[in-house]
């Protein structure tokens, strides 16, 4: 479970600042993809090297992994959504234009 939100949120982090930044979605799924694929792989690359070395060493490795990753990935992901500056109004009208570029793309 521990290991399924560290994995969760860093997409989700990373989906915040790119869309920030990169307009066209191909692009920003593409990159996102990306970084899900090589942040699924760090986790059990630490483990099993830490593991394979120094068993003593496994306990460490296993506790930041699954313990440390997910609740600074929660701070951040706290701090972002903190942050982001919406109210009522700004929802109605970010909607608004959102329906108009939608319009123009038809």
């Amino acid at each position: 479970m521990v290991f399924s939100i560290s994995g969760t949120l860093f997409p989700i982090i990373l989906a915040i600042v790119l869309g920030w930044y990169i307009i066209n979605s191909r692009v920003l799924f593409m990159i996102l993809g990306t970084g899900l694929g090589v942040i699924a792989m760090i986790p059990p690359l630490i483990v099993f090297k830490a593991t394979w070395e120094d068993p003593a060493q496994a306990a460490q490795a296993i506790r930041w992994t699954m313990g440390g990753a997910p609740v600074v990935l929660l701070a951040i992901a706290i701090l972002f959504a903190w942050g982001y500056p919406i109210s009522r109004e700004s929802h109605r009208l970010m909607r608004a234009e959102l329906a108009e570029r939608l319009k123009e793309t038809q």
